[in-house]
């Protein structure tokens, strides 16, 4: 990437200051040493490397290998030098060859690279929905498929692109252009697998209601967190309003502890009680009575109903306390990023005066800001005088920033947070930062507080009692 100025501005003369024994080689990439081979070409001619050593340090540098590299650094000068190559360009080759152990290609890959970049460039520029929906396609085959959709997700406003949230009746398992706009994938929520949702597929039309969704998970042998993940990331949003995400993962949860004859009274009573499932077991305790004029959930069934679910039901009071940071989260946790709310939104009505990162990034410097973010990474150190210090690299949906904390304010004004509670900083928690802008995209946090956020994803989070 250093090079990519002087290939661009590349002048004739500057070739009067190299070496007429290996101007021939750098004359063919504009006096820049770009590719492997040319590191190889001038090794053997400047230091008289032998083939397999001029591969051995190409290896090296394909590999990023630097003990590898730099073992050949002592021989490459030395021999250089007893070859007449003046000291300052032996040192300038040897700097290009060192810091091509970061990245360089070898001329073929470049070729093909280059093609590709040319395509990719074309069809983003011409054909930019159908370009964005291949790469969400192709995600799933990175190490990271989540990480991968929320950075090509970051680019599609810059297009004038809608990705769509997920759903249960409409995706399949592909990301899919609808109406020109982006339906997200079923197989792009954490945990989905496209035989599983295949076979729900197969069971579910665009008329089905939530508790033939409830049954075709069932039938279909898909795991209950499966169903829980889908809800709690928006699948089902268009099928269960008013209710909210977490009330519906409780009644997923309670669907799935009935028997068959009381899931079948639930899918006859769905309409009449629009398919609320507490009041139609509710109904069917109090009301509606069998063939004997008995009820069909005795009171004793009833109990236990409520004895199998009691953690799912603790779980739910926990995130029904905090439903718009649940979002956040579980959006963040299963698809990557969170597309129906952001922490700026989620906190500007609890916190005065609070700004985005991009606000911060266009204040002055010296300025006090305050904002809230996620925590990205965080650095452990100490200063020159021994204090403490940690480096935190925070995020929000609008870019990310530097927070530095020094010993001085590591603790002051930190209430009901994860860190008075006796525990560090750590990737993912939530924070509200007060501070001073500096230079360099920096922010010398005065007051830092993590949020004290109770939100479960599983029963074994829930607390313990005592």
């Amino acid at each position: 990437m250093s090079l990519i100025d002087s290939y661009l501005h590349f002048e004739p003369e500057s070739l009067n200051e190299v070496d007429e024994r290996v101007r021939p080689i750098l004359a063919k990439n504009r006096n820049c040493i770009i590719f492997q081979e040319t590191i190889m070409e001038l090794a053997k001619v400047m230091a008289n490397f032998s083939p397999r050593e001029a591969d051995g340090l190409r290896k090296g540098i394909g590999k990023k290998l630097m003990e590898k590299i730099l073992a050949y650094k002592e021989q490459f000068i030395n021999r250089s030098l007893e070859n007449g190559y003046k000291k300052e360009f032996i040192d300038w080759c040897w700097n290009i060859f060192e810091a091509s152990g970061n990245y360089s290609f070898n001329r073929s890959h470049a070729l093909g690279y280059g093609a590709l970049l040319a395509i990719c460039a074309y069809l983003k520029a011409n054909h930019p929905l159908e370009y964005f929906v291949s790469l969400l396609n192709a995600a799933e085959n990175e190490q990271d498929p989540r990480s991968e959709i929320a950075k090509i997700a970051a680019e599609l406003p810059y297009f004038n692109i809608e990705l769509l949230p997920p759903s249960i009746l409409k995706s399949t398992d592909k990301f899919t252009i609808q109406d020109g706009k982006i339906l997200f994938s079923m197989t792009g929520i954490k945990g989905i697998n496209k035989k599983g949702i295949e076979k729900v597929k197969k069971l579910t039309n665009k008329y089905s209601d939530k508790f033939s969704i409830y049954s075709s998970f069932e039938q279909a042998k898909v795991p209950i967190n499966i169903l829980v993940s889908s809800i709690l990331v928006g699948a089902f949003d268009n099928i269960i309003k008013p209710l909210s995400r977490s009330r519906v993962v409780l009644e997923a949860q309670v669907f799935h502890k009935l028997t068959d004859n009381e899931k079948l009274w639930c899918h006859k009573l769905g309409p009449e009680y629009n398919y609320d499932l507490v009041e139609i077991i509710k109904a069917l305790n109090e009301k509606i009575k069998d063939e004997k004029g008995g009820p069909i959930i005795k009171d004793s069934r009833r109990l236990t109903i409520r004895k199998n679910i009691k953690l799912f039901l603790e779980m739910y009071k926990f995130n029904k306390q905090n439903e718009d940071i649940a979002k956040y989260i579980f959006e963040r946790f299963y698809i990557g990023f969170s597309y129906s709310t952001n922490l700026y939104d989620i906190y500007k009505s609890k916190t005065e005066n609070l700004q985005t990162i991009q606000d911060v990034q266009l204040e002055s410097i010296n300025t006090t800001v305050k904002f809230v973010a996620e925590i990205a990474e965080v650095k452990k150190g100490t200063t020159k005088n021994g204090n403490k210090k940690v480096q935190i690299r925070a995020k929000d949906h609008t870019g990310d920033i530097r927070v530095m904390i020094f010993d001085t304010n590591y603790n002051r004004g930190i209430t009901k947070s994860k860190v008075a509670s006796g525990r560090d900083f750590k990737e993912g928690d939530i924070i509200v930062v007060q501070g001073n802008k500096k230079e360099g995209n920096c922010v010398f946090g005065e007051l830092v507080t993590a949020q004290n956020i109770e939100v479960f994803l599983r029963i074994s989070q829930l607390p313990k009692n005592e």
